[in-house]
């Protein structure tokens, strides 16, 4: 509430502006004294509180938003878009007219995520809140994108971890069979942890020494094969793995429920193997995928378009930015150890 006065031929009067969750919803001059402007502020209010609350429902518009994404979306990327939302939810208080949304609430809203949980973090919430917007504008629920205008936070670039040859073998001395096998389809294909995860015996040919992995191409795209050859030491390790009398008769790997093998088991045995064979920091799985480019790329005798064809990018341009940046120069350091 705002309460203002000012004069006139027959005094003193006052005006009061009444507000709701930082919008203006009346306004009104006249008043002899600040008691009768604050009665009728409580009856503006009491009134606004009865009405049935207008405009564009966040939670009703987040609702249909994520009943959509989950028909397109895989399941961890539509998790996420949840949680992101529940938290700016949380920070409102509840669900709220867009209408009434202010800059000084989406302001508050990322500098207490990041202070909370730092600058990525709030950053990937923008997107999140920048990405529901843009499909209501699409679906014509709503007219305009109130988070278009933040600028993202600074960031500290992630450096990526590659491990030796040396590091993945200290690893494997340590792991148990299943994990070595794991680990070697990794190392040997450069594939990504779920491709590993979700590879069936089907997929193995041994008539044609080739290994076809599956992955989403697109964000909610369908699962698409990659044919690759396969060394004759992979071949020997899948072979003896399909011999064992335990062998699964549809999956390579089954997690303890005698179902598909997931992520989260590899995330959680990997960092234990690295911390037992004494390597720090810990690297992942996908890690190993930088590995294998190194590799090719350090080969000298791979082109790029065969790394990308091993790598599986659909486009070459996303093989020379992953290489760019695995890449070292070393021509300054062999230059100055030359002198």
């Amino acid at each position: 509430m705002a309460i203002t006065s000012y004069m006139t031929k027959s005094g003193k009067r006052y005006r009061v502006e009444v507000y709701k969750e930082g919008a203006r919803v009346a306004a009104k001059a006249g008043f002899a004294s600040q008691q009768d402007a604050k009665k009728w502020e409580a009856r503006v209010l009491t009134r606004a509180e009865r009405q049935e609350p207008t405009g564009t429902d966040f939670l009703q518009l987040a609702t249909a938003y994520l009943d959509d994404m989950t028909e397109r979306r895989q399941h961890n990327t539509v998790q996420y878009k949840i949680a992101a939302l529940r938290r700016f939810l949380l920070f409102m208080g509840g669900s709220f007219a867009l209408e009434q949304l202010r800059a000084t609430q989406i302001s508050a809203y990322l500098v207490a995520r990041k202070t909370a949980k730092g600058p990525k973090a709030a950053n990937r919430d923008l997107v999140e809140m920048r990405a529901l917007m843009n499909w209501g504008i699409r679906k014509r629920h709503y007219h305009e994108n109130p988070f278009l205008p933040f600028e993202k936070f600074p960031e500290k670039k992630f450096v990526r971890r590659v491990p030796t040859a040396a590091e993945i073998d200290a690893v494997l001395k340590v792991a148990t069979q299943e994990q070595k096998d794991f680990l070697d389809i990794l190392r040997y294909t450069g594939a990504r942890l779920s491709e590993v995860c979700k590879l069936c015996w089907r997929d193995i040919d041994f008539q044609r020494d080739t290994i076809t992995l599956w992955t989403r191409k697109r964000r909610g795209g369908n699962l698409e094969p990659g044919v690759l050859a396969m060394p004759q030491i992979l071949r020997d390790i899948l072979a003896a793995r399909k011999a064992q009398p335990a062998a699964h008769p549809e999956y390579v790997f089954v997690g303890r429920d005698g179902r598909q093998f997931t992520k989260n088991s590899v995330r959680l045995w990997l960092p234990t193997l690295c911390k037992i064979a004494d390597i720090q920091p810990p690297f992942t799985a996908h890690a190993v995928r930088h590995y294998f480019a190194t590799l090719l790329k350090d080969s000298g005798v791979i082109t790029s378009f065969q790394i990308q064809a091993a790598l599986r990018h659909k486009n070459l341009s996303t093989t020379e930015k992953y290489l760019h940046d695995l890449s070292i120069d070393r021509g300054v350091a062999a230059l100055l150890d030359g002198k």
